[in-house]
């Protein structure tokens, strides 16, 4: 496949001017407009976010906030290479994948979202499939098992971890 020259559209050359904080100039023959464009964001967002916070409305964090000390209970999970946790959502009955771990406190772990998750009990087959493994329940993430749950985790469900992206 031949390569084109990428194209960028006049809005996205003056977010990013703004961004970098220089002007927009005259580039050979053709001109950008002088009159500024304004954004305005869908829906009601403003008035969410409270005169104290001094998170910008254009900001790209996710600024939503999970209760403090909130841990989120989750039962027959599994972890992939990523170090991205996959569970079942008991109330919809749907395979939740959270953002990748960062920090393992034993049982206790946070992703890179923020969220805090208590693991409860390892999916079943996964656990079935380490019956002589022992897998420490106040550690099941430990740095000596973590191989282990990865690699029964793609041999028990071939192909599933690529197929959800």
């Amino acid at each position: 496949m031949p390569s084109r020259p990428a194209r960028i559209t006049f809005n996205e050359a003056v977010r990013c001017a703004r961004i970098v904080g220089c002007t927009i100039q005259h580039i050979g023959e053709d001109r950008l407009k002088a009159k500024p464009i304004i954004f305005k964001p869908r829906g009601d967002i403003l008035s969410k976010l409270s005169a104290s916070s001094k998170v910008s409305v254009f900001s790209m964090k996710n600024t939503t906030e999970q209760k403090k000390n909130e841990k989120i209970l989750i039962n027959g999970w599994s972890v992939d290479i990523n170090m991205r946790l996959y569970y079942e959502d008991p109330t919809k009955r749907d395979i939740i994948r959270t953002t990748p771990v960062i920090t393992i406190d034993g049982d206790v772990v946070t992703t890179h979202s923020g969220s805090v998750y208590k693991l409860g009990k390892l999916d079943i087959l996964i656990a079935k499939h380490l019956a002589n493994t022992q897998i420490s329940n106040s550690a099941p993430l430990d740095e000596e098992t973590l191989p282990f749950l990865v690699n029964a985790a793609y041999d028990v469900y071939p192909g599933f971890y690529e197929a959800f992206g």
